[in-house]
């Protein structure tokens, strides 16, 4: 399966936000889609992966460089193999249509770029709660700060402030 900093979505979420990956990705012989979701936390659907049969098959597998690997799939159990043993078989490729240019699928440039919706408007949710609260008191990783990150955003510092943001780059502000 790889390293556990490996096994996510692949490209970053925002909350709410949600995105499929083939299970084959992590293991060649399983079918079906992993659904990453984000809320408070990056939770991982494998409720729609499929074990493969409980019998022997080889794969080979592109990894992130392009080298191909072959596999052994043993029920659900994966050794590397020579990749003589693969060429032997006709083995199954998983992930290796990247590698190919002629063979990886063609992505056409939208006509119009597309803007960035605005979020919500960054407040205080609970204003009692928020009083008097500073920014140092939002920065530990403790359930008291992240519960004073949800409901006091404004008051932790973390809403992106236009004018700041405007002055750094140089522009006048009228």
């Amino acid at each position: 399966m790889g390293s556990t900093l490996a096994v996510g979505p692949g490209v970053a979420l925002a909350r709410g936000e949600a995105r499929e990956r083939p299970c084959a990705h992590w293991s060649p012989g399983y079918s079906g889609r992993v659904v990453f979701t984000c809320g408070a936390v990056l939770e991982a659907d494998v409720s729609g992966c499929r074990a493969p049969a409980l019998d022997v098959a080889y794969v080979v597998e592109c990894g992130a460089a392009c080298e191909p690997t072959c596999f052994l799939l043993l029920g659900p159990e994966k050794r590397e193999q020579d990749m003589l043993a693969c060429a032997a078989r006709a083995a199954v490729e998983y992930d290796c249509e990247r590698c190919r240019p002629e063979l990886a699928p063609v992505v056409e440039p939208t006509a119009e770029p597309v803007e960035p919706t605005p979020g919500p408007p960054c407040v205080d949710h609970d204003e009692a709660f928020c009083e008097g609260l500073r920014p140092s008191k939002c920065k530990a990783n403790t359930r008291a700060a992240q519960k004073k990150r949800a409901k006091c955003p404004l008051s932790c510092g973390l809403c992106e402030d236009e004018g700041r943001r405007l002055r750094a780059a140089g522009a006048l502000i009228v």
